[in-house]
């Protein structure tokens, strides 16, 4: 599934991105002893198709979540039962927010949640600025500038305070500490070069 959306992602960025949030909202799943309490089919059709809303052409800024929800319920209405529809389409409505008491949410909202934001950590997150870089024409002194290093500091703030499990926490500081490593090696290496 291509998007024309974002000229920064590689091809095949959206399906591979779903594969992944499927694997790691699973494995939260079975650490947090929620695989019987979850509809798994749901769980990973959700995680599959939860940012389809960014590969449709935009209608009036809506987000992206709530358009990809339309869109899955559209598709599969006639496809699967109304409860597992339901439980897929309020997933992908919600994947893109955060912690709120004003709604209660169902585990496969919330593992959603963390799988989403945990994928965009690591060496995924240098993977993904690596290629960003590159596609802007960008150097390595570009990689590695303090504003950079602002933005990421800030971006895993926000993450750090935006998970439901335990689990995610865990596995969110493993990749951030990952990433921090690698940025802080390949600056250190690039220093020769590039002052």
């Amino acid at each position: 599934m291509g998007c024309h959306s974002e000229p920064n992602r590689e091809p095949g960025y959206r399906y591979h991105h779903g594969r992944r949030v499927e694997t790691i909202a699973l494995e939260i799943a079975q650490f947090e002893n929620l695989l019987k309490c979850v509809n798994v089919k749901a769980l990973r059709a959700a995680s599959l198709l939860h940012d389809l809303g960014k590969c449709l052409p935009n209608a009036n800024g809506q987000d992206h979540a709530l358009k990809g929800a339309n869109e899955t319920r559209r598709r599969l209405q006639n496809q699967i039962d109304q409860e597992t529809l339901n439980i897929i389409t309020e997933a992908i409505a919600q994947h893109n927010k955060r912690r709120s008491d004003l709604y209660p949410s169902r585990h496969e909202e919330t593992l959603i949640q963390d799988a989403d934001l945990i994928d965009h950590f690591g060496l995924m997150e240098v993977w993904l600025h690596f290629y960003q870089i590159a596609k802007q024409n960008g150097t390595i002194k570009d990689a590695v500038a303090l504003p950079y290093q602002e933005h990421l500091q800030s971006w895993h703030d926000y993450a750090q305070g935006s998970l439901n499990y335990p689990t995610s926490q865990s596995m969110l500081h493993a990749r951030m500490a990952r990433s921090r490593d690698f940025f802080t090696l390949f600056a250190q290496e690039q220093r020769g070069r590039i002052e």
